[in-house]
């Protein structure tokens, strides 16, 4: 059965925060930036407890990040050129599972071994970034797993609107 996670960026916040809660609005997790100039480091907190960890890595051609999820590491790197966004993981318990995403950076497909293990949606008139997420495991870590790689997309969307504003 599906279940429902809901991403929300939170306003005005200097560091970044990313709100996650379930189908009746709860808090499942927190995802919290941490301010570096180069080299962000988003933590996933369950409550007080960090689950997971993802550095954007430097001096890389492609999108590279480092990642850690129940003590686990593991990478998810980018395409170099795409017109999508399309990540995949490697290593770890998640090896070969991807993370696609449309022009628009509304819509996201996270597979593994062919198995859609979640998709999201985001709205289009919204104040704050929000993504409804439909997570199709029963398994917890996946869920976290699912968590963890959308904080990546949106916190590559906020680099790419960042990246944008400066240029014009």
């Amino acid at each position: 059965m599906a279940r429902q996670l809901t991403l929300t960026n939170a306003l005005l916040s200097l560091r970044g925060r990313i709100h996650i809660n379930d189908g009746a609005g709860n808090e499942r997790y927190e995802a919290r930036g941490e301010f570096a100039l180069f080299s962000p480091t988003w933590r996933l907190l369950q409550g007080e407890r960090v689950v997971g960890i993802l550095r954007r890595r430097l001096l890389s051609f492609r999108p590279h990040f480092d990642a850690t999820l129940d003590g686990e590491s593991f990478a998810v790197v980018g395409r170099l050129f795409s017109f999508r966004r399309h990540y995949r993981v490697r290593g770890g318990r998640w090896d070969g599972a991807t993370l696609t995403g449309n022009l628009w950076d509304r819509r996201f497909c996270i597979q593994r071994g062919g198995q859609v293990l979640a998709d999201a949606q985001g709205r289009w008139l919204s104040l704050r970034d929000t993504h409804q997420v439909q997570v199709h495991s029963d398994e917890a870590a996946d869920e976290r797993f699912v968590a963890l790689c959308l904080v990546l997309v949106m916190m590559e969307k906020a680099n790419s609107n960042a990246a944008a504003g400066s240029t014009g």
